[in-house]
């Protein structure tokens, strides 16, 4: 069985929310990146966990920030389609990254810094770091229609 999937798109590359993506998904992500801010905040400051204000507690800020907005980011179509589609000759630098899957993969080096700045056991970071990256490399070693979803 043979799935075809359209990838192409035009416009101005996006390696945040994908080529094409309306103001009503790009709010979406950010929306959702903001809620999970402000509640990881809260608890993070109410709980006691690191100093308030302190250099840790921005790294979780910014964390929280990244990977509640890049996820609902990452399962925009426009997203979707920008990501797996071939680079365009214009998408150099930042853009080319984002396109490759495995880099891409391994920069997010979040589950570390969040053990570190948790004031935890930094091998636990690298272990779910390791789960990440592997579950990543998993996906995109899957057929093709597979990946998309």
């Amino acid at each position: 069985m043979t799935h075809l999937i359209d990838w192409t798109y035009a416009g101005k590359p996006d390696g945040f929310f994908g080529t094409g993506a309306t103001l009503s998904e790009k709010a979406l992500a950010c929306g959702a990146g903001a809620i999970v801010t402000v509640l990881i905040g809260f608890s993070v400051i109410t709980q006691d966990l690191v100093n308030a204000w302190s250099v840790s507690f921005w790294v979780l800020i910014i964390l929280a920030f990244d990977v509640a907005g890049g996820v609902t980011a990452n399962m925009l179509n426009s997203a979707k389609r920008y990501y797996h589609a071939p680079l365009h000759q214009a998408e150099t630098g930042f853009h080319a990254l984002t396109k490759n899957h495995f880099a891409f993969a391994l920069i997010h080096v979040h589950p570390i810094l969040a053990a570190w700045a948790m004031g935890g056991d930094v091998i636990h970071g690298l272990f779910w770091y390791g789960a990440m990256v592997i579950g990543a490399f998993a996906v995109r070693l899957s057929p093709l229609y597979l990946q998309r979803p």
